[in-house]
């Protein structure tokens, strides 16, 4: 499989050590950007298969100013930083998942006093053993911490937000600025991610008018509009496809590129040059 490169206008490699880069990896495929912070414009992407014997990450980052390897994982639980012990954070996620694991990571919300504790994929560990490790972020909490974000400027009093991956997604709620839920299930099909995104508002009593929906479909199995017109038929309205990001943080060639994962490479340079 040949990669799929997007170069704008603006990409040189003899400035490269004037370039931010995020490669975000899943357990087949990963997709590498370079974020420009001069201009404030994403103008490199990348996308292409995991392949075994092929490295996909330098050892060698002082050429970049700044990388972030985004890892995308269904091993995920929550923590209040000011409960979290990192010796014990191994046995929390065997509590909650049931599974030994070799090794488990965390990131710490922007917007937020959480601690995200995760877990890698065997498959995606074997290219990170050799990185400093301050350089991974979850996929999940980029989300979690995206949604926060995108909560405390909205006019909703509850706001859910799904983000769905090949056989898994994640599922979070807030309401009445409280983060009531932070889910990661299995799924089979469409159906089994629509019935756990409308047994919320029974659960949690949500008045639909004023409830904002945000969907992030990083899967490859169904459309947007798939599950928007679903909504739809069950009287969802506020439902909302996240957006690309805003046209002057991107050229024109970039809007071929899948908006989701666009939109998660944008917010990873949002959220990390915010932590400075």
């Amino acid at each position: 499989m040949t990669d799929f490169i997007v170069k704008d206008k603006l990409f040189n490699n003899s400035y490269i050590s004037n370039y931010h880069s995020v490669i975000r990896l899943n357990g087949n495929f990963f997709s590498k950007s370079f974020y420009c912070p001069k201009s404030k414009k994403i103008i490199y992407y990348q996308k292409g298969e995991i392949i075994d014997n092929k490295p996909l990450i330098e050892t060698n980052k002082q050429h970049l100013q700044k990388e972030i390897i985004l890892i995308d994982t269904q091993y995920n639980t929550l923590t209040p930083t000011a409960f979290h012990f990192y010796e014990k954070q191994n046995n929390l996620l065997k509590f909650v998942y049931g599974e030994n694991f070799n090794e488990t990571y965390t990131d710490t919300l922007f917007f937020d006093s959480i601690q995200v504790i995760y877990a890698i994929d065997g498959k995606i560990q074997t290219h990170i053993n050799k990185i400093d490790k301050k350089l991974l972020r979850s996929t999940f909490s980029i989300i979690l911490d995206s949604f926060l974000s995108l909560y405390k400027t909205s006019d909703f009093k509850s706001s859910i937000l799904t983000a769905t991956f090949d056989n898994y997604f994640y599922l979070f709620l807030i309401s009445n600025n409280k983060l009531l839920l932070a889910n990661t299930l299995k799924y089979k099909n469409i159906d089994d991610i629509l019935y756990h995104n409308l047994n919320l508002y029974d659960k949690f009593t949500l008045d639909k008018k004023e409830t904002a929906f945000y969907f992030l479909n990083l899967s490859q199995l169904f459309e947007n509009q798939e599950i928007k017109k679903t909504l739809n038929i069950f009287g969802i309205k506020n439902n909302k496809i996240l957006l690309p990001p805003p046209k002057d943080a991107i050229g024109y060639k970039f809007h071929s590129i899948e908006i989701d994962d666009l939109f998660l490479h944008y917010k990873t340079y949002t959220i990390e040059n915010n932590r400075r």
